[in-house]
């Protein structure tokens, strides 16, 4: 899972995961073609890309430059001294830069292909609110990176994870709604999940759409109190906006959308939430009460460091008071230092075994069975994680944050069905998140032939 400060880092890092990885877990996508140009118009969003092209390109960004251009969330999230200026140094040492395609996706956002100059194609997101300031900037590899020497084996691939950090990964074969393992290597142990948490929201929200308390196409309503912190796109909707219960859940599993989960967690109530883990398959679910929103992880993990401490040595009533507390604080005043370090990965997150992965994929693929349920296949299968015509289907999800990387697959091939899932956690440093998705997804593409 992304933090605001990682709007602009991006680029600074080798793949984008959505949870995540765009987060999230995956290699990202081309941006869609669109009409192409590589000169400028008139309008905000045109000067504002012009002007990003020149500053990778060397030129100076001033403190009140910056502080017009941008709006204020952005700046809280990315601040000048401290963030901004290290991030534009490292993009000036790929300079100079030629801009290529420019895709429109509306009067307030665009796509842009700029290529460095060892021809590194970097992807350019750009949005701009009703003031023509820029509330989004974000950019990364506009090709999918590869992995030069592929594991032969999933053993190879579990080895070579346990060079990256602290490993764990499950190769499993579903027989008659069982995971049935090929390959574990600390499968049975809670591990750090990021983002895949997601899966018990999408879970419990299955069951209030079975119960007819909760249906496909009611409207939520976009609040600054439920407004959480990116990865996503919901954040930069006005208060006030709204979005229906399916358009929330594709947003929250295909792009990891943190907003939109904390919707569907506000309308599902967390209790509901914590005891669909059960019925999930999660085996030590007290690991995640309370069930924290993706706001109330990032304010516990970008906020005081005693607050953080308070949170982390209280017990179950103890936590609860303390989120209580978290209500009235607004995701924009979170501390902008960039979130490029772990902190805490190990302690402040939420968990599950693999093999609780593994039945979550499976029961929710039991549920796409149920009249009315069928979107969640489709849900779930939105973003492949990492793209293959191994398979007949892929249901994804994944997540991350400095210092963790985990994925979870479930794939078929014909009548056989298979997951994959993987995590690797190093609290004290930044990971290869690349090398670790990409030895995560070769070793789903051995599933079968093992």
């Amino acid at each position: 899972m992304k933090t605001p400060a990682l709007l602009l880092v991006a680029a600074l890092l080798a793949n984008a995961c959505s949870s995540s990885t765009s987060t999230t877990a995956t290699p990202n996508e081309p941006v869609p073609e669109g009409s192409s140009t590589t000169t400028a118009d008139t309008d905000a969003l045109s000067e504002h890309l012009n002007w990003f092209l020149t500053v990778i390109n060397g030129a100076e960004v001033s403190a009140a430059e910056y502080e017009a251009r941008f709006d204020e969330s952005f700046r809280q999230a990315v601040p000048y001294e401290s963030s901004l200026l290290p991030i534009v140094a490292d993009l000036q040492a790929g300079a100079p830069y030629e801009l290529g395609e420019i895709s429109r996706r509306s009067d307030t956002g665009l796509d842009a292909i700029v290529t460095s100059a060892d021809s590194t194609r970097l992807a350019v997101i750009l949005d701009i609110d009703e003031d023509d300031q820029i509330i989004g900037l974000l950019l990364q590899p506009a090709d999918p990176p590869v992995l030069e020497q592929p594991p032969q084996t999933l053993q190879e691939a579990a080895t070579r994870l346990g060079e990256l950090g602290q490993a764990s990964l499950l190769a499993a074969e579903v027989v008659d709604g069982a995971c049935v393992p090929i390959e574990a290597v600390n499968a049975e142990s809670a591990v750090p999940i990021g983002s895949a948490f997601k899966l018990y929201v999408l879970g419990a929200l299955a069951d209030a759409i079975e119960a007819g308390e909760v249906a496909w196409t009611d409207e939520l309503t976009i609040t600054e109190e439920l407004k959480s912190v990116p990865s996503g796109q919901l954040q930069n909707e006005p208060a006030g906006a709204t979005v229906n219960v399916r358009e929330a859940a594709e947003l929250m599993i295909s792009i990891s959308d943190n907003t939109a989960t904390d919707l569907l967690i506000d309308l599902l109530g967390r209790n509901e939430v914590e005891a669909a883990q059960t019925a999930y398959g999660h085996t030590q679910p007290g690991l995640n009460r309370p069930f924290l929103t993706t706001r109330e992880w990032a304010i516990l993990k970008l906020g005081p460091e005693q607050q953080r401490e308070d949170y982390l040595n209280a017990d179950e009533a103890g936590r609860r008071a303390i989120l209580d507390g978290l209500a009235d604080v607004p995701a924009s005043s979170l501390a902008g230092e960039a979130f490029l370090q772990p902190i805490v990965p190990d302690r402040l997150e939420w968990f599950a075994s693999l093999n609780d992965l593994c039945s979550v994929h499976v029961r929710l693929q039991e549920k796409a069975q149920v009249s009315g349920l069928e979107p969640l296949a489709e849900i779930l299968s939105l973003n492949p994680g990492i793209p293959s015509e191994t398979w007949d289907y892929i249901g994804f999800k994944g997540g991350s944050e400095p210092g963790l990387v985990a994925t979870s697959w479930l794939v078929t091939e014909g009548e056989r069905t298979f997951v994959l899932a993987a995590a690797v956690l190093d609290p004290e440093q930044p990971l290869d998140e690349t090398e670790a998705v990409l030895l995560m997804g070769a070793a789903r593409d051995l599933l079968g032939s093992q």
